[in-house]
């Protein structure tokens, strides 16, 4: 029987589920604001940082349960770098594609733009893809 301690100090006593709702309450409460007029949200606030955190979840998913542990973790590192990139590519096609023709069948009352550009969906995505790889290796 290992003792506690020892456990706690070696151990990865991590619980998942409490480190992704604290990391995305966060981020939804940043990007409220980012997005808000004068830091003052209103209801179509919440809903647009809600959708467009639903299009920034799933790479981040992808990337932290199938792109690190099968492919960074096992040190093939140029699938990573290539799995990597096409998933920023993709995120941000898919966003562009969300918010352009999707979200007004999910909210007809509201009229949704992509006031992003290509290239500044693309360094958001690689922000939240690098930042959360790099949570992600120091916690392992």
């Amino acid at each position: 029987m290992k003792n506690s301690k020892t456990q706690f100090v070696h151990g990865n006593n991590h619980n998942a589920l409490l480190f992704n709702i604290v990391l995305w309450f966060c981020t939804f409460f940043i990007l409220l604001f980012t997005f808000s007029d004068y830091g003052n949200p209103k209801k179509i606030d919440y809903i647009y940082t809600i959708s467009f955190l639903v299009t920034v979840i799933m790479p981040v998913v992808f990337n932290l349960y199938i792109l690190v542990p099968y492919f960074l973790k096992k040190e093939k590192y140029v699938s990573f770098v290539i799995a990597f990139i096409l998933t920023i590519i993709v995120s941000t096609q898919l966003n562009i594609w969300f918010f352009s023709y999707v979200i007004d069948y999910i909210f007809p009352d509201y009229y949704f733009i992509s006031y992003h550009s290509s290239t500044k969906l693309i360094t958001i995505f690689g922000i939240f893809l690098v930042g959360t790889t790099l949570i992600k290796l120091t916690e392992d």
